[in-house]
């Protein structure tokens, strides 16, 4: 979780890009031995506000990924 708030930057001729991921759940899954430490971002309005905002100030675009689950 220590690396959660270490948002991703993508520099290309001289535009930033600033890279927020999240998703609804894990459908029940682990990831097992030896990954304890994962931490999945859940969507939450306060904490997705935040991170907007301080991606805001870091780059010229934000782009934000969010996985809902699949349509059947």
């Amino acid at each position: 979780k220590e690396d959660y708030n270490n948002i991703r930057i993508y520099n290309k001729e001289g535009i930033s890009i600033a890279f927020l991921g999240y998703t609804y759940g894990t459908n029940g899954m682990t990831a097992g031995s030896g990954y304890e430490n994962i931490y999945v971002p859940l969507p939450d309005k306060a904490e997705m506000t935040r991170q907007v905002k301080e991606a805001r100030e870091l780059a010229d675009l934000v782009y934000i990924a969010i996985l809902f689950g699949w349509l059947v």
